[in-house]
């Protein structure tokens, strides 16, 4: 198990050696169950390469937030003074895709990026601006990093490993110190630690031996608590605010753009679906209660991001970009992302709230 995160004292140029070694192994692919994984939540392409018509519709791994077709937005119920928000690109410099994956308390971001040449690398952006790159080490067969939160706690990265079966994700928690610990549940295939609190509590989805279905999991002081919705092959935990409320979705099989949120309150779940879509995702949760997601038209081929509060939906963002994916807001309901064009690279983006 390794024992040392590869942070540069000073900021790295990207695709620059790292202190102790570099990534250079192939990077991420598609990944189990059916859903192309990387980061916060799926992809379906590598940079630069012309999806599929499915991995398009599909792609979640991504604000200029477009508003939905007209008939959409008008079903919506009318928020009183709806949320506004300014919005920043946030890309590292060079690189060919950028994703921010959540804030740090008293400011900065995380998040991960491909490099020139394909490697992914995770990223810490500090409050000054500046980016950290951030490559886990001394990992066999590693591919690529990504840093999905960072709290008072410490770390929780994803390790994108090529093994002889295929390509696995295994997830860490980097304690304050540099001790790693695998957060893995025994007999799983690959584990994805998408959100953490300030208290170290983790939250995410593992995929079964088989590959045949997908979990939900909740770790804290070293123990694991599982989850699958009854009749669901996929159910995720994808967000965790300091509370314990965890927000996430399900869907019966993967493949299909059929997925429902839900919120997850003292072992009560309330279904969350935006109307007339035919998938509904929730990433991200503050102390506050407000819900970031995003939603995918199967038959428009859209991703739009939103901000969810009191019932009601608010899309979010400006320009027309074709996938948006809302994955984090802090306590101040300023939200994060990533964004992408048809085709064309993926931007990183803080929306500050008006």
């Amino acid at each position: 198990m390794p024992n040392v995160v590869c942070i540069s004292a000073a900021p790295l140029a990207v695709g620059a050696a790292c202190v102790g070694g570099t990534v250079s192994a192939a990077p991420p692919t598609t990944g189990e169950h059916g859903r192309e994984t990387l980061g916060r939540a799926p992809i379906g392409i590598t940079p630069h390469t012309k999806p599929t018509q499915k991995e398009f519709s599909m792609r979640m791994f991504r604000i200029r937030a477009a508003i939905a077709a007209a008939a959409l937005a008008t079903s919506l119920p009318a928020a009183a003074t709806p949320p506004s928000f300014t919005f920043t690109n946030i890309n590292v410099p060079n690189a060919a895709d950028t994703y921010v994956f959540g804030f740090i308390a008293g400011g900065g971001l995380v998040g991960s990026f491909f490099d020139a040449s394909n490697t992914l690398h995770g990223f810490i952006q500090n409050k000054a601006g500046t980016f950290t790159q951030v490559d886990l080490k001394g990992i066999k067969g590693l591919a690529g990093s990504a840093i999905q939160a960072k709290t008072a706690a410490g770390t929780l990265a994803q390790a994108y490993v090529n093994t002889s079966a295929g390509q696995v994700v295994a997830t860490y928690f980097i304690d304050n110190t540099g001790k790693y610990t695998q957060i893995a549940l025994p007999k799983a295939k690959s584990t994805y630690g998408w959100a953490m609190n300030k208290a170290g509590t983790i939250v995410g989805s593992y995929v079964s031996a088989d590959g045949s279905t997908t979990s939900a999991f909740i770790y804290q002081g070293g123990k694991y608590t599982t989850f699958s919705e009854k009749g669901m092959s996929y159910t995720s935990y994808n967000g965790i605010n300091d509370k314990g409320v965890i927000v996430g979705d399900y869907q019966a099989q993967p493949g299909q753009d059929t997925e429902v949120g839900f919120i997850l309150n003292a072992g009560k779940m309330k279904l969350v679906e935006y109307p007339n879509v035919t998938a509904t995702t929730l990433q991200g949760i503050n102390n506050a209660g407000e819900v970031v997601g995003y939603v995918r038209d199967y038959y428009n081929r859209s991703n739009t991001g939103f901000v969810y509060k009191s019932g009601v939906f608010t899309d979010v963002g400006v320009g027309v970009p074709d996938y948006v994916w809302a994955w984090a807001i802090d306590t101040k309901g300023n939200i994060a992302g990533a964004d992408v064009l048809q085709y064309e690279a993926v931007s990183g983006f803080v929306g500050t709230l008006n």
